[in-house]
């Protein structure tokens, strides 16, 4: 099974991006990674790394306190439209592109973003709504570590730092 795996690394790896969020407050940035879901700009990534922090830490902000929504959500959409100054996704190249939130569910740990690139620049993953995970499946992802050698003003795709596939 692993054979099959390791044959496939370098595609996978190459629809892993770098997500880069700045904000107008406290950490000033945050870093993560995510996926294309289509090659129209649809990016998936993960909640807390897009948004930031997690949710109850948000929720204890005195600028989150004061916005105002008719429910949890449209509160929620109103504060990271506050505090989220800008969005880009990165490409290996070292190219970004703008990422505008489309919409998330913080219960599911997932942010939905739309990002103006060219559709043949993307490389897309299939994802499967459909499927179900059985006991004993393997479940594998990857993504970018927050540590300082990736600041964001400095890209993580330098080759001298990227594993070889053999490696992986």
């Amino acid at each position: 099974m692993f054979n099959s795996f390791n044959k496939n690394i370098t595609k996978k790896r190459e629809r892993v991006y770098r997500f880069l969020s700045y904000f107008s407050h406290g950490n000033n940035y945050s870093t993560c990674s995510g996926f294309f879901i289509s090659s129209n700009g649809n990016f998936l990534t993960c909640f807390h790394g897009a948004c930031g922090n997690e949710l109850r830490q948000s929720r204890q902000e005195n600028k989150f306190k004061i916005i105002n929504g008719n429910d949890d959500q449209s509160k929620l959409e109103n504060f990271y439209k506050t505090i989220m100054t800008r969005a880009e996704v990165e490409f290996s190249d070292g190219s970004r592109y703008k990422a505008e939130l489309k919409n998330f569910d913080e219960k599911y740990d997932i942010a939905l973003f739309k990002v103006s690139v060219e559709p043949s620049k993307i490389k897309s993953c299939t994802v499967d709504w459909c499927s179900s995970l059985n006991y004993g499946d393997r479940v594998f992802f990857g993504g970018f570590p927050t540590q300082p050698d990736y600041p964001p003003d400095k890209t993580p795709f330098d080759s001298d730092k990227l594993l070889p596939s053999a490696q992986l």
